[in-house]
């Protein structure tokens, strides 16, 4: 009988855990200088300056959900609770933050 080749297992890159937080952590930070912003008078009324606002935002919220993804699941195939929340703690403030990131102007009330 012919012996059956193994598949060689690939190698991959150890996860940094604390890149995850990192992203987030990004994410928040322009979102609260863009709130900040706005509440001082800078109008996000141009379009432009809305989608670059949007994809500063989102984009570090969408690769927090990304690393956390890598998480959600141990080596023994056991779901990991706080990792699996996280994840889609973020989906979900990826989605809530989409109007607001664009209307933001509305949201951030003058005193």
């Amino acid at each position: 009988m012919a012996e059956q080749k193994k598949k060689p297992t690939k190698k991959t890159k150890p996860i940094n855990k604390k890149e995850k937080f990192i992203w987030f952590a990004v994410s928040v930070v322009i979102f609260a200088i863009g709130a900040i912003l706005a509440k001082c008078g800078v109008s996000f009324e141009n379009y432009a300056l809305k989608a670059v606002y949007a994809v500063l935002v989102l984009f570090p919220m969408l690769m927090a959900a990304h690393k956390v993804s890598f998480e959600q699941y141990d080596e023994n195939g056991k779901r990991n609770i706080l990792a699996f929340l996280m994840y889609y703690v973020c989906i979900l403030l990826f989605i809530v933050l989409i109007p607001v990131i664009f209307w933001v102007n509305q949201f951030v009330q003058f005193g």
